[in-house]
């Protein structure tokens, strides 16, 4: 992954609860404690900085220089921002409690540079079109997901067996990654994708989805899965508009 050009960002635990291996698994014949989690890591983009000598640098850095290039000291960035002291002490420092500004606090920035700095070619705080990576934030939410495995009629079933796949995703867990690291209309991509879930999920919370699977059995329920969710989606839009309307 990195030297693909991602970066390692977070790992998090879903926590499946003590009902996942009631009466499915026993200590002695596995000798160890059962297993209740799985691990959702998350990578993101690693956007490339240069700084005011072309040098490769981090945003850290970048975010400074592009500030001094403009030619004001950093305690005009308060004004900027609307703010007494926050935005020189937060986001110019170079100790390590630095961290980069809100999208709203970075439009600000961006702003007055370009509004008020000295004569550029190239405008500040500029990526040719490169951005951070997309983050929602939830609050509330932390690096462990507590959330029972599927069960009920969102579980999938095949004829005389409990499960026509033992490690279907629960879509209440699949939304909650896709709506904190995209945006309405974006594109999710799921490989290895088993029934899925991600894709429906993607459907459920305005996104598009291309996925992928080898296995026949799971393809074909997972296609008259997506395509079930689909029709819905059509029907409530047109239901919702004719409400409005």
């Amino acid at each position: 992954m990195k030297r693909h050009g991602w970066q390692y960002k977070a790992a998090h635990i879903w926590d499946k609860g003590i009902g996942h291996v009631a009466g499915n698994c026993n200590g002695d014949t596995i000798r160890g404690f059962p297993v209740v989690s799985e691990v959702c890591v998350q990578y993101v983009r690693d956007i490339q900085f240069r700084d005011l000598n072309g040098q490769p640098c981090s945003m850290k850095v970048w975010l400074r220089s592009e500030w001094l290039r403009s030619g004001f000291p950093l305690y005009k960035a308060n004004e900027a921002c609307g703010v007494k002291n926050a935005s020189t002490r937060k986001y110019f420092t170079q100790c390590h409690l630095w961290y980069f500004p809100p999208p709203d606090k970075m439009g600000e920035l961006a702003r007055y540079a370009n509004l008020h700095g000295s004569r550029t070619d190239k405008p500040y705080f500029s990526l040719d079109g490169k951005m951070r990576p997309k983050w929602n934030h939830i609050h509330g939410i932390t690096n462990v997901w507590q959330e029972p495995a599927v069960r009920g009629r969102e579980r999938i079933r095949k004829k005389g067996l409990k499960s026509l796949h033992a490690n279907q995703k629960p879509l209440k867990l699949m939304e909650r990654i896709i709506n904190s690291s995209t945006e309405i209309c974006d594109v999710v991509w799921e490989p290895f994708s088993g029934l899925c879930s991600a894709t429906v999920a993607s459907l459920r919370t305005g996104r598009s989805s291309s996925a992928a699977e080898m296995l026949p059995e799971y393809f074909d329920i997972a296609a008259e899965r997506i395509t079930k969710e689909r029709r819905e989606r059509v029907y409530y839009e047109r239901k919702h508009a004719f409400k409005s309307s």
